[in-house]
């Protein structure tokens, strides 16, 4: 009688996942959008969130003012207000290089907390720039923080 080694499972291929390869990936990669819904790409990084976010079939609205966005003082900009079963989901893509800086960072905080106590909103999710160095990446990173739509 020979041993029998247990049969690794069957992981389902990225294909039938509904998920993009990885050439196809780089394709995706290399035609980033410049605009997004008519307004203009502010980050590299936002452009892979926002071709993650529709891989995964999440429709969402890009920059959403609240409190006035830019035109009032204390104004909030999403970055991406993700419509999640339920509440929208506000994610914010936060740069290191900007949003470490301790005034920054306070003023980020106290966004956030504001953005927390609007009833019809679930808790904001940050995403730093380092999570979303690849199309490859920010897809990992948006189905562990979001699932897929």
């Amino acid at each position: 009688m020979s041993y029998r080694f247990p049969e690794k499972k069957k992981r389902e291929s990225a294909k039938q996942e509904g998920l993009p390869n990885i050439l196809e990936t780089r394709a995706l990669e290399e035609n980033l959008p410049t605009v997004i819904q008519g307004k203009p790409v502010q980050s590299l990084e936002e452009a892979r969130i926002a071709v993650g976010l529709q891989v995964l079939a999440w429709r969402f609205i890009y920059q959403e003012a609240f409190y006035g966005g830019t035109t009032r003082p204390g104004g909030i900009v999403v970055d991406f207000l993700v419509l999640t079963p339920g509440p929208a989901t506000p994610l914010l893509m936060q740069s290191r290089y900007w949003h470490t800086i301790r005034d920054r960072r306070a003023k980020d905080i106290y966004q956030i907390s504001r953005l927390m106590s609007i009833p019809n909103l679930a808790n904001p999710i940050e995403i730093w720039d380092f999570e979303v160095q690849s199309l490859e990446q920010t897809i990992r990173v948006l189905m562990n923080r979001l699932g897929s739509g």
